[in-house]
């Protein structure tokens, strides 16, 4: 079997900024409620900072990708990720 080549950059950097948008969809569509008022405003803020650090962490992760070369960006976002989990791990030959 051949070794897998890793992604370029780009690819994980795009799926990246799009798991931060699912995370953050996610997150909006299953707001919790606490029914006590403290506890609700601490849950919201709490939820907040984290959809905000989601949306940075996205920004970021577009922003690094677009300031990459072209050569690096050309991998379709369908195309699978290689395993990086520990069957990979183990079958390496060092």
């Amino acid at each position: 079997m051949p070794p897998v080549q890793p992604p370029g950059p780009g690819p994980v950097l795009d799926r990246l900024a799009l798991a931060c948008d699912d995370a953050v969809d996610g997150l909006l569509d299953a707001m919790p409620m606490a029914g006590d008022r403290a506890v609700q405003g601490a849950l919201d803020d709490y939820l907040d900072a984290l959809m905000d650090a989601l949306r940075m962490l996205a920004a970021v992760g577009r922003e690094a990708s677009a300031a990459l070369p072209v050569s690096q960006r050309r991998v379709a976002l369908s195309e699978p990720l290689p395993s990086v989990g520990p069957e990979r791990e183990r079958s390496r030959s060092w």
